[in-house]
């Protein structure tokens, strides 16, 4: 069975308090920059009932939450405390069967790629729900979908703690319970003693203690400061107005030099400035060389990992033909994961890169390499990539199979 039709497959567990979703063996269906570190692209999921169209929650993740999952040839990916206990909340209604809708999109402009990917989804391990955490952690705003509301989270106290063991201490139960009598006892003490205060203060009032004589008129404010400082801000003003006009005076007289100076180094300028065309040509030249040299250099094939590789080649923002030759280099050297896996990232959107994996599939072509195996089907797939971007050579060839 090619990797293409494998069942798809994702599970939802808890490590340290934390959610997470892992998506299995589906490293070849997105783009390569995703879970090494890049933010050009991320994924939306939706969570809902196998077989059902009721959403639990929808979430579109943060790229920084997202890493590749080497051991699975797929993804972990960090979920909101929402997301997770909604899930856990519905294990048992639906005898924890569920299925996860991955969609992955562009965060430059929210643009989705592709169709969307469905995984069979199950649960491992311990799903309780995290009741310690604080705020569930915000969407990420620049998601297709805005985060929808599950209707989970719509639902009453009960129902959302329904079938599931909330493991709460009995010792903070009884704290609670006592922080809750304490409050009910203090409110009404209070209220007597305010009522005690207004009765004491009217009783007061009528026996003529606060007396009408006993206020205070204050005194209206003397004029006389008001025009002093009004005198004072115009002396100000005056000085302001004189340093101002110094200033004016000072910077006129070094236009005058400069003018001089610019008269007397034009003859000196002239005669440096004969030479300078060639160096900056020369300058230039050397500039428009460097990025393809950076970019050849940082995707050359080494001994470091496929991860280490894949970033610090993306990170150059080399040209498709230099993926195409790391690709090449990497199945020829049987380093199978990496070849395969940017042919199957770029060939999604150039069409040189989904001719060149068409060819590798395809029984009519010499090019071969251990890590592929000639697959008809294939080869008709990639080439169709190709022909819908509009390359010729793959029509011919997607013809020349069905033949």
């Amino acid at each position: 069975m090619s990797e293409f039709t494998e069942k798809l497959t994702a599970s939802v567990l808890k490590e340290n308090n934390q959610g997470y979703l892992i998506l299995k063996n589906c490293w070849s269906l997105f783009d390569s920059n995703i879970g090494v570190g890049g933010v050009s692209h991320s994924f939306n999921i939706v969570i809902r009932p196998e077989n059902a169209q009721e959403t639990i929650s929808e979430e579109s993740i943060k790229p920084e939450n997202i890493t590749f999952y080497s051991s699975e040839k797929g993804y972990k990916i960090k979920l909101s405390t929402e997301t997770f206990n909604n899930v856990s909340s519905q294990v048992n209604r639906y005898n924890g069967k569920f299925e996860t809708i991955v969609r992955e999109y562009t965060t430059a402009d929210n643009k989705v790629n592709g169709n969307p990917v469905e995984f069979a989804t199950s649960i491992e391990g311990d799903l309780s729900l995290i009741l310690d955490s604080y705020e569930p952690e915000a969407q990420y705003v620049n998601g297709p979908a805005a985060a929808k509301s599950s209707a989970a989270a719509s639902t009453s106290n009960d129902s959302l703690f329904s079938g599931v063991s909330q493991d709460v201490p009995l010792n903070q139960s009884v704290a609670s319970a006592g922080a809750s009598k304490k409050k009910s006892i203090l409110l009404p003490v209070l209220g007597g003693l305010l009522a005690l205060l207004l009765i004491l203060l009217g009783i007061l009032w009528w026996l003529g203690v606060f007396s009408p004589a006993d206020k205070v008129v204050p005194e209206a404010a003397p004029v006389e400061n008001t025009q002093s400082a009004d005198n004072q801000k115009e002396p100000e003003n005056t000085a302001q107005n004189e340093e101002n006009k110094v200033e004016e005076n000072k910077t006129e007289e070094p236009v005058k030099s400069d003018d001089n100076q610019t008269a007397q180094n034009e003859p000196a300028n002239a005669t440096a400035n004969s030479s300078e065309p060639s160096a900056a040509d020369n300058q230039s030249a050397a500039q428009s060389v460097a990025p393809a040299a950076e970019a050849t250099s940082a995707c050359a094939l080494s001994s470091d990992a496929d991860d280490v590789i894949i970033s610090n080649c993306l990170g150059s923002k080399p040209t498709v033909e230099v993926i195409n030759t790391l690709s090449e280099k990497s199945l020829e050297n049987d380093r199978c994961v990496l070849g395969k896996r940017l042919l199957s990232s770029y060939g999604r959107k150039d069409s040189s890169a989904a001719y060149l994996f068409a060819k590798y599939f395809d029984p009519n072509s010499s090019a071969q390499s251990k890590c592929i195996e000639k697959d008809k089907t294939q080869a008709v797939y990639w080439y169709q990539k190709a022909a819908d971007m509009g390359m010729s050579e793959a029509k011919e060839a997607m013809a020349k199979l069905k033949e």
